[in-house]
């Protein structure tokens, strides 16, 4: 008990033999469990389950039998089912955090985190999501009040402190946009508000169906960014089993947006020129060959759509 058996240098790969009786018993609960939602699972579950696994082989065996840094070939979908690539979401629009920017931290408001979702940093978890492996990006606020706080830290620390911009409750639009692109990114929908007193506008979001059947597609193909303004439009799509694409078209800005558009090509990525197009929110299907637009776009809608080539 007690013998090092790390080699020099590699002290993160580090699994003691004083550790071994431990290590065996968290072994048999990672194999066991059904669901554990850890807002860290980058490193909280990847620490426990390659520590457990690590004491299990010698040292020359870590790498074939517990993998790599979660980071490296893709490995995090193979140890979680899903992981938080941010701090907490607050249930605001935006906020005047420090960390909510493209800074690798994520967090802050609804729009921070649409933001940095679509930002460099982002983009390698993006990358790897697919069955059985998603990108977390918190809970649903869907349903909090639209003119008050939702949770004790909502607001400023200091009750008495002016609220910044964007930091009042979200409106019935704002919280239809992040329902949209949590169904869109394939994110777990686990609401945050108190279901008991959703108003009409809010039961509506949530129970769409045809919404959450973008979000429930079985191919769990990766979101992708087609068309990116820092705090303004922004296109995303997403590849479903049958062959059909998830569109938002979304508009970040605090004006309204004339129009917004894509060429069905770029969208399937072939000569597709004519598709049809399902409105998600206003119900309508139209026809509609080489562009896919959106017009008249309120500040902060997004306009989420289904199109089937024709």
């Amino acid at each position: 008990m007690g013998k090092r058996l790390c080699e020099a240098g590699q002290l993160w790969r580090c699994a003691c033999e004083w550790k071994r009786v431990l290590a065996n018993s968290i072994w048999e609960m990672v194999q066991s469990v059904e669901f554990v939602r850890s807002p860290n699972c980058v490193s909280c579950s990847w620490a426990v389950y390659w520590s457990a696994c690590a004491a299990k082989y010698p040292a020359t065996e870590w790498e074939a039998n517990c993998g790599t840094i979660p980071w490296e070939d893709e490995y995090i979908k193979n140890i979680c089912h899903m992981w938080r690539y941010g701090d907490d979401l607050r249930p605001v629009w935006t906020t005047d955090s420090a960390n909510k920017g493209l800074d690798g931290h994520g967090g802050g408001g609804v729009q921070d985190v649409i933001e940095y979702a679509s930002s460099f940093w982002a983009s390698s978890w993006r990358g790897v999501t697919g069955p059985g492996a998603v990108n977390d990006p918190d809970f649903l606020v869907v349903g909090c009040p639209t003119d008050g706080k939702c949770e004790p830290y909502n607001m400023k620390t200091n009750k008495n402190a002016a609220k910044g911009p964007g930091e009042e409750g979200l409106s019935d639009l704002e919280q239809r946009t992040q329902f949209s692109f949590w169904c869109l990114w394939g994110a777990p929908l686990i609401i945050g508000s108190d279901i008991r007193n959703l108003t009409t506008m809010a039961l509506a979001t949530l129970s769409n169906k045809e919404a959450i059947r973008i979000n429930q597609d079985p191919a769990v193909g990766a979101p992708r960014v087609l068309q990116h303004t820092h705090s303004g439009p922004q296109i995303w799509a997403r590849s479903l089993e049958n062959g059909d694409e998830a569109l938002i078209m979304y508009n970040g800005g605090d004006v309204m947006l004339e129009g917004i558009g894509i060429e069905v090509e770029t969208l399937f990525g072939s000569t597709q020129s004519k598709v049809t197009v399902r409105d998600i929110w206003s119900n309508k299907t139209v026809q509609e060959s080489f562009l896919i637009t959106a017009s008249d776009v309120k500040p902060h809608e997004a306009r989420m759509f289904r199109v089937t080539p024709n």
